[in-house]
């Protein structure tokens, strides 16, 4: 009998732990861990596009993410530094990795 009770227990704190993926990108996002956000969203959104909480956060997480990036490519730019370029680079790629996973999970509504 004891045995069956911590069974449930257990199933029940995991159910709830694991049940609201639009929470954990929304305190990811809140944190600054927006490319976080927006592999939860992605990895959620994949499976099923109808959660509206989700597809708000995965928008947010995508947005806040480019702007991030693309703020850090501008701070490069001014410095007019060629080791940067690189860096320029990689940051670019990331905004097209980006794109093209919101582009494989078209089309989202909300």
């Amino acid at each position: 009998m004891r045995f069956k009770n911590y069974f449930y227990f257990i199933a029940l704190i995991w159910l709830i732990s694991s049940c609201s993926a639009s929470k954990q990108a929304e305190n990811n996002i809140k944190s600054g861990n927006y490319d976080e956000a927006f592999d939860i969203g992605f990895e959620k959104l994949s499976k099923d596009k109808n959660d509206d909480k989700l597809v708000l956060a995965f928008k947010r997480a995508f947005d806040k993410a480019n702007e991030r990036d693309l703020k850090q490519i501008d701070l490069y730019k001014t410095q007019n530094n060629p080791l940067n370029l690189k860096k320029i680079y990689a940051l670019y790629e990331a905004l097209d990795a980006r794109q093209y996973q919101v582009i494989s999970l078209q089309p989202l509504y909300h």
